[in-house]
């Protein structure tokens, strides 16, 4: 770009073909400086030889060094790991009462993960929670039948 503006008898600048016809079209080169460059830019393209690309070595990722977590840090990591701890001890006794509970898929739940969010709340009194409507329905069912069983009963 520079070589544009330069006072002398600079070189033209190497220019493609395509750009050269351009120039000469909008009457920014004349048509005989054009071939000028022509000698030179061949001779350069012959002294350029391609050398095969080297095989790049992939080289080991290194990981900074992580700072020592805070104390406050540790004891909330402390925490969800006690907590972690807590809930599958729970799931554990859930499971000797129902044998198909699965608290990971209870967790999928909108209403599981919002008891579950509660302060001290238990798998056993979450789950309760979320199915009151459930175990209401089947108490209700199975009193139905109870009673009629008992009314039947009595008529014979």
């Amino acid at each position: 770009m520079l070589q544009l503006f330069a006072e002398g008898e600079a070189a033209p600048p190497a220019l493609s073909e395509a750009q050269t016809r351009q120039a000469v079209a909008s009457g920014t080169m004349k048509p005989d400086e054009a071939k000028v460059p022509a000698a030179p830019q061949a001779s350069a393209e012959k002294t350029v030889e391609l050398q095969p690309e080297k095989p790049r070595q992939e080289l080991p990722v290194q990981r900074p060094e992580l700072p020592p977590l805070s104390s406050f840090a540790r004891s909330t990591q402390a925490a969800v790991h006690s907590l972690h701890a807590r809930w599958a001890a729970e799931e554990a006794a859930m499971r000797r009462s129902q044998p198909d509970f699965d608290l990971q898929n209870e967790l999928r739940s909108p209403e599981m993960r919002r008891l579950m969010q509660l302060p001290g709340m238990r798998v056993r009194d979450a789950y309760r929670l979320a199915h009151y409507d459930e175990n209401l329905r089947t108490a209700a069912h199975k009193c139905n039948i109870c009673h009629l069983c008992l009314s039947a009963e009595q008529i014979y």
